[in-house]
């Protein structure tokens, strides 16, 4: 009842740096505590300064049934005879907790630093990865590109050869032949003969073959006439020159789809 009166509660609520602890000995730490402080009479109550975690002593100790006027003065005479030694155990404690302190805020330190690194190696490693992607599609896009030039040789030259057996020589100059002048986007004028019934697609042949000869860069093309305005679609292609109004000359425009 002492120890838990009010009187007790207001003494111990006027001194900061007393902690308070209790415990039956039926358990196992309260009867480890009373084991090392020898305790033989209960309740035992005993004034212990802590210099460390592992440094404890007796300031004074309190057998069996004691007085609360008693308890507090005998306190009182303890905690000024060993006011010295609070003040260098509470000295310690803050210098623990100091250096404590500066251990935490270095470690954050380093974590920081650690993860600032980290964070660099990452981005040192995404730049490259991404580096090395450009590369890749670099290479895999010049690949590709060497071999759709390889597949546009290999058509030029198997069109070429189709083209340089299928054209038929020029024919002679008479009543049956259609005289067509072949004016190109450059201004080039190509003249050529064709017989009435050959058709716009043989006037086109022989325009592509003169084209792929001289490697000119038209790849798509189409005619039309001035007089009278007309585009020829590729589905006239099968008209003869007569039947297509071309006889007996003509000049037919190329015209190049792609520019």
């Amino acid at each position: 009842s002492v120890l838990s009166s009010q009187g007790m509660n207001d003494f111990l609520s006027n001194c900061e740096m007393i902690e308070i602890w209790g415990g039956s000995v039926w358990h196992g730490e309260a009867y480890s505590a009373s084991i090392s402080l020898k305790a033989n009479r209960f309740p035992q109550t005993v004034l212990l300064l802590c210099n460390s975690p592992n440094q404890v002593q007796v300031m004074e100790r309190f057998d069996g049934n004691v007085s609360l006027d008693a308890i507090i003065e005998r306190s009182n005479i303890a905690l000024a005879q060993f006011q010295v030694q609070m003040e260098n155990a509470r000295r310690v404690q803050r210098e623990r907790e100091q250096t404590r302190q500066l251990l935490n805020e270095q470690d954050a330190e380093y974590r920081a630093a650690l993860e600032a690194d980290r964070l660099v190696q990452q981005q040192k490693e995404r730049e490259i990865l991404i580096e090395k992607r450009a590369k890749e599609e670099e290479q895999r896009k010049a690949e590709e590109e060497i071999t759709k030039q390889k597949e546009r040789e290999n058509y030029k030259k198997n069109r070429l050869a189709y083209l340089e057996e299928n054209v038929g020589e020029e024919p002679r100059l008479g009543a049956g032949t259609t005289r067509i002048r072949l004016q190109l986007p450059s201004g080039a004028k190509l003249d050529r003969k064709f017989l009435k019934e050959e058709t716009l697609e043989s006037v086109a042949e022989f325009l592509e073959l003169y084209l792929l000869r001289i490697n000119s860069e038209i790849q798509r093309f189409g005619f039309s006439t001035n007089y009278p305005k007309r585009n020829f679609s590729k589905e006239e292609y099968d008209l003869s020159l007569s039947e297509a109004g071309l006889h007996p000359q003509s000049v037919l425009l190329v015209i190049d789809l792609d520019a």
